[in-house]
């Protein structure tokens, strides 16, 4: 039992772990006046990914209480809960697509370097970056943060978590999943918009080598489909 609890603890913090470093910036934050697009959605990034972080960190943490009996009543629902005796499939999915896409996310940071911001943002010294992850898709970080939501969804409300077991009964539970389930709408609307916007202007700033770019690698997202 002890080898499938250490399992199930292995599975949180590396869902925990690489979801954070995915929504973490690799750089000093760019001041608001350096923005490129100013709008709702740039100006709520910073309160978002700390929320979103949050929430995984602690259904994570959850996990991880409750292996050692050290779980606290957070609601009627949350006194019932218990660690599966082996970890659920959907878990097991749910972490894999997490660290993989963190994975995804920490080779970006390396291959941009000082260029990566969580704003949008062009420098006066920019460089288009066609190597390493950008020479399969034009916006391989996206991909890596929708795959870390889905994952970190998938492992959420897989069987015994606290998300799939209270969100409906639990009045804690349910405020939490309501507030992920809307941050998700948001995060996924928010970068599909923003692509189009980056595109642009790239394309604007360095024309024909852009252009030449996006033509070897046509797809935004996944190689070969979109």
């Amino acid at each position: 039992m002890d080898r499938i609890l250490n399992l199930n603890n292995a599975l949180a913090i590396a869902t925990a772990a690489f979801f954070y470093k995915s929504l973490t910036p690799p750089n000093t934050p760019l001041a608001s006046n350096e923005w490129m697009v100013k709008n709702w959605f740039e100006r709520t990034i910073q309160i978002r990914t700390t929320i979103s972080k949050g929430i995984v960190c602690t259904v994570s943490l959850m996990v991880i209480a409750t292996s050692f009996r050290l779980f606290r009543k957070v609601d009627s629902c949350s006194a019932s809960l218990a660690p599966p005796a082996t970890p659920p499939t959907m878990a097991v999915i749910g972490a894999s697509i997490t660290v993989l896409a963190g994975l995804l996310r920490l080779w970006c940071f390396a291959e941009l370097g000082r260029l990566f911001d969580f704003h949008f943002n062009i420098k006066p010294d920019h460089q288009l970056v066609t190597s390493g992850p950008y020479s399969f898709v034009r916006h391989p970080s996206y991909t890596g943060i929708f795959a870390s939501f889905v994952g970190a969804t998938v492992y959420m409300y897989s069987p015994g978590q606290w998300l799939r077991e209270c969100g409906s009964s639990g009045s804690v539970g349910m405020a939490v999943g309501v507030m992920w389930g809307l941050n998700l709408v948001v995060c996924f609307y928010g970068l599909g918009t923003r692509m189009g916007a980056e595109d642009e202007g790239l394309r604007r700033r360095f024309g024909k080598e852009w252009v030449e770019f996006a033509q070897m690698v046509p797809c935004r997202l996944i190689p070969g489909i979109y």
